[in-house]
């Protein structure tokens, strides 16, 4: 009892200078925020120290390890306030600071704009924090990027990331990693949400975009002819590298003969465009342009086999297993599956490792049962029954678009390109997709087997659904020119020369006769 009176108001003036600092840490200034975690924990270690050297001197132990759990239990409660202390104060600086870099680089008539936004969407409080950080993000990147060069938001995510490694260094418990965790994938989200691209603005077009500007790149009409054959050669020599003659030599003769026996190479080419679009280069978006097209190798093996379409032509050729057999192709078409990641991780240089990590999760969801496999899975239960357009839509969504759209995202995500650009290429990717597959099943009734190099007439004859049994061919036609239209309209935020290739890629596949 007698030293209860000396605890009990050593206690309180602690507690009375803890309230003093942070009323005077919220008062002044971001810097003695943090002190007031230091203080805490060496406060606490000296209590600690002190207390259980009393106990253990005057009644034993067991009361010294309970009184320390509970001291851990209120320390670990004050550094989770202290926490959430300083991220309200640190976005508070975030804010300050950013509305001083922007108000210093705008004309006289926009920092007050620019304080406005700045200061309304990154302002949280600690209550709001956890439920609407992803919401705010997305309000922050949207109305950045209309009044915020990309050098500013080089330097808003450097002052968040400044604000990590004080945090880290700082701060050791597991709630705090959660949450430093957090922070960082604002600063993160920041940084992929505005790259270097050729769009001053990607709310709103920075020009208007015509079809006669698109077919003049600076130096003449484009010619899609020319560009095909180009980036074909170059797509045709990189897959010719990718698959070398190698032990087990019948089952590489067979990934090569399904790789590299023809092909338009369409959704390679569009990945290389779209990288070049948003200000890539072609060396950059060639691995995954080969991986895209690699997995579409595989697809059609498996596609051709007895237990799936049973076709025997493929772009003019035997399909793989009647030449190999079906153990062959199965097992070359899971060679070529691994392949594709292996090539796109080991090939890609001078790429940032998070833009690879993107696309090899785009990827998975383009194969997956949110791509590829329920749309071949639909295709065949749908087989012989009545179905409606929208069923005949979610299919080929899924079959045949899901896989062109990921060449076009992958290679917009390879070139930097900001969310704004990657989503209004992945409409793009959509709408020609689906396209693709209207035209193919046009073809299908209107072409003979010679004209497209596969049979024909297998859908009509296996009872299939396609879009012009269902619509009518000419309704068919008019969705088809529907589609294209949609998809140039999206190329309209976009530079008309950079965007020529896309372009006319579009009209490519809709006008393609085999």
């Amino acid at each position: 009892m007698a030293f209860s009176l000396p605890v009990a108001l050593i206690t309180t003036y602690k507690y009375l200078y803890g309230c003093a600092f942070l009323y005077f840490s919220l008062s002044t200034s971001f810097s003695m925020a943090f002190s007031l975690l230091r203080t805490l924990i060496t406060a606490y270690k000296y209590l600690l120290g002190c207390v259980f050297l009393y106990f253990s001197m005057s009644t034993g132990f067991s009361m010294a390890f309970s009184l320390l759990r509970t001291l851990i239990t209120a320390y670990l409660y004050l550094l989770r306030c202290a926490f959430l202390f300083h991220i309200h104060v640190a976005l508070k600086f975030l804010s300050i600071e950013t509305v001083q870099l922007v108000s210093s680089s705008l004309s006289p008539s926009q920092p007050s704009l620019a304080e406005e936004i700045i200061t309304k969407e990154l302002e949280f409080s600690v209550i709001q924090f956890g439920e609407s950080i992803n919401l705010k993000i997305r309000r922050v990147n949207m109305a950045l990027d209309g009044v915020v060069p990309f050098k500013l938001h080089q330097k808003l995510a450097q002052i968040t990331f400044s604000l990590l490694r004080i945090l880290l260094r700082t701060c050791e418990n597991m709630l705090v990693r959660v949450l430093i965790f957090l922070l960082k994938h604002v600063a993160l989200k920041i940084i992929l949400a505005q790259n270097d691209s050729p769009c001053s603005d990607p709310i709103k077009p920075n020009k208007n975009f015509t079809s006669t500007e698109l077919e003049c790149n600076g130096s003449g009409e484009f010619k899609l002819k020319e560009y095909m054959n180009s980036k074909r050669k170059r797509v045709n020599r990189a897959l010719d590298e990718a698959v070398p003659l190698k032990t087990p030599k019948k089952i590489c003769e067979a990934m090569r003969y399904s790789l590299l026996g023809g092909g338009k190479r369409i959704r390679p080419v569009l990945c290389i465009a779209s990288c070049e679009l948003v200000g890539g280069d072609e060396a950059s978006a060639m691995p995954i342009a080969c991986t895209m097209e690699i997995i579409h190798t595989c697809s059609l093996i498996i596609d051709d086999l007895p237990c799936m379409d049973n076709d025997d032509l493929r772009r003019g050729n035997l399909t793989n297993h009647k030449l190999f057999g079906e153990e062959v192709a199965i097992l070359a078409s899971a060679a070529l599956f691994c392949l594709a990641f292996e090539h796109v991780v080991s090939k890609t240089k001078n790429v940032p490792p998070d833009r690879v990590v993107r696309v090899i999760m785009e990827i998975g969801s383009a194969i997956g049962t949110d791509g590829l496999v329920a749309g071949q899975f639909g295709d065949l239960e749908c087989e012989g029954k009545e179905i409606s357009l929208e069923e005949l839509e979610y299919i080929h969504v899924h079959k045949t678009a899901r896989l062109l759209e990921a060449s076009i995202v992958c290679g917009a995500i390879m070139g930097g390109g900001n969310v704004s650009e990657v989503e209004r290429l992945k409409k793009y990717a959509s709408r020609i997709g689906l396209l693709f597959q209207v035209v193919d099943d046009i073809l299908d009734v209107t072409r003979s087997t010679k004209e497209l190099g596969k049979t024909t007439g297998k859908d009509l004859a296996s009872d299939k659904a396609t879009f012009p049994k269902l619509m009518g061919l000419d309704n068919a036609r008019n969705f088809a020119q529907k589609l294209v239209d949609q998809a140039v309209e999206e190329l309209e935020h976009f530079d008309a020369a950079r965007a020529a290739p896309l372009y006319h890629l579009a009209h490519f596949i809709a006008d393609r006769q085999n």
